[in-house]
């Protein structure tokens, strides 16, 4: 076949452009010639056909995709070019084409000489005669493999976005609190179910509108406060505020802001997290009328019972000391008894008064040293301790913890003394207290060889009132006034911390109590 590097002006004589009627004249030879070497230069596949599909013209462009000449080409139907399966599809596509519709524009895969396939896009023109009678097909294609890839691509891309879309979508609606970020503007752009439900609107009503439109009175308020967190660029957490959607439901929520830039944009964002917290505000209302009724219950019981304990007091000892000597046999142990009876009387109303008057507001949790704290009740309590010929083990080092040194000295008088009372007959009471740090927190093991608890009594002897094993012992007459170990359990509480009884000692009891590590410690 001719070298297809030959001249292409050379062989364009010999090409039919204006379809198979009418001679060329020797004065049109030079101007068609122009023309196709104009075709020639067209990067484009251009072509001309008839209904069978047979070829009656080709530019350069398109002998050379096809890796053939223009004698090659001319003559053979381009449907040679194209895979069977879809014959019948270009056949229906060149029959929509009529005068009314000139020209429709096609996508179809072609084979290329190598075995290899291709995309081309091609521009079918049907050319008509004046009497509107078809005379054949013009043809302008481009090759798009290419652009098609990219096309696939960038479709799969945009598949995988939408798919992590919907997953952020999935992961933010899980969430129960309320998530939305913002621009700058105050507008917010993305939202969760659990956001869009409280301001009362349809999700996608929410996202794109203004906070103004959506918070009324309050918007002010807060677009205030977030713009001071995007200008500082640092986050503030734990904001607790009312919320007042202008549609919805009011509340309290506590709130995490979150400044952030956009890495796409490089636009300033805000993330809010907003977790609901009305319930436990009604419940915070309600202990604090609770506790407000105890104070003064305490103040009445302070006032009310203590002077006629006091009388009660004075007035045994004068008729014990004053008229002992015409007292019938036994009265006298009986005033005693009458007196020792209104001292306990007065020890549980003092106790009371520190459960009942111990708070979260009365507290200041600080850098304390433990070990002070057991050193001060175990001085404390000295002279009990040398009474009763108690030996008392204590730690040596230091014990940094978080909390209020009186309140803590009060926890571990409380354990000692009930370590002192309820002890074994006939056996010497011994209190050993160890502490050991586990990941930012202390235990401190307080254990005794006293009579214990038992099992039935471990969950319920930190309730007020409550009490283990009744012993009568000789300080007091009785057992306790059931409340030393309810106060120990509000102290640790009001610390962050917990306490409780050792479900196995090796013996006695052996109470495990909780408490935060110091900051500088753990720092």
């Amino acid at each position: 076949r001719p070298d297809k590097g030959a001249n292409m002006n050379d062989q364009s004589a010999g090409r039919h452009l204006r379809g198979r009627s009418g001679v060329d004249e020797p004065s049109e030879a030079s101007t068609e010639a122009r023309y196709l070497s104009i075709l020639d230069a067209s990067p484009d596949l251009i072509c001309r056909f008839e209904p069978d599909t047979t070829l009656t013209f080709v530019n350069r462009a398109y002998a050379d995709y096809f890796d053939g000449t223009f004698e090659d080409l001319i003559g053979r139907r381009f449907l040679e070019f194209v895979p069977q399966e879809v014959h019948d599809e270009i056949r229906r596509h060149l029959a929509s084409i009529s005068p009314d519709n000139p020209s429709r524009s096609y996508e179809h895969v072609v084979c290329r000489p190598d075995g290899t396939q291709a995309w081309q896009y091609w521009t079918d023109i049907g050319l008509f005669d004046d009497a509107g009678q078809f005379v054949e097909f013009q043809s302008i294609g481009r090759d798009v493999t290419d652009i098609r890839g990219l096309r696939e691509e960038l479709e799969n891309k945009n598949r995988a976005l939408m798919a992590r879309d919907d997953e952020l979508r999935l992961v933010l609606d899980s969430i129960p609190s309320r998530v939305w970020y913002k621009d700058d503007r105050n507008r917010i752009l993305r939202l969760n179910e659990a956001a869009a439900r409280s301001m009362g609107l349809p999700r996608e009503q929410a996202e794109g509108a203004s906070t103004y439109d959506l918070f009324g009175p309050m918007a002010r308020k807060y677009h205030d406060d977030d713009l001071r967190v995007i200008e500082s660029g640092k986050a503030e957490l734990g904001i607790i505020e009312r919320y007042t959607p202008a549609s919805g439901e009011d509340g309290w929520v506590t709130t995490d802001k979150i400044p952030f830039v956009d890495p796409t944009s490089g636009q300033r964002r805000l993330l809010v997290v907003a977790t609901d917290i009305t319930e436990l505000k009604k419940q915070e209302a309600q202990l604090q009328l609770t506790n407000q009724n105890l104070e003064n219950f305490a103040s009445l019981v302070s006032h009310d019972l203590r002077a006629p304990l006091r009388h009660i007091m004075v007035y045994s000892d004068i008729i014990r000391n004053d008229f002992a000597g015409g007292l019938a046999g036994g009265a006298v142990e009986l005033l005693e008894q009458v007196g020792e009876s209104a001292k306990r009387m007065q020890r549980i109303i003092e106790t009371f008064l520190q459960f009942a008057r111990s708070s979260p507001t009365d507290v200041t949790l600080a850098d304390t040293d433990l070990a002070v704290a057991i050193r001060d009740a175990a001085a404390a309590l000295s002279l009990d301790v040398e009474k009763a010929g108690c030996r008392l083990t204590l730690p040596k080092g230091p014990i940094p913890v978080r909390g209020d040194l009186g309140l803590l000295t009060q926890l571990f008088q409380n354990l000692f003394e009930n370590a002192i009372r309820f002890t074994r007959p006939d056996v010497s009471p011994e209190i050993t207290v160890e502490a050991e740090n586990h990941g930012g927190f202390w235990t401190i093991a307080v254990q005794d060889n006293g009579i214990g608890v038992e099992p039935d009594k471990q969950d319920v002897i930190f309730d007020l009132f409550a009490r283990g094993k009744p012993v009568r012992t000789e300080d007091d007459g009785g057992c306790g006034s059931g409340m030393g170990l309810a106060l120990c359990r509000r102290i640790a509480v009001l610390h962050g911390g917990s306490i409780r009884v050792d479900p196995e000692p090796a013996f006695g009891s052996r109470f495990l109590l909780s408490l935060e590590e110091s900051r500088d410690a753990a720092a």
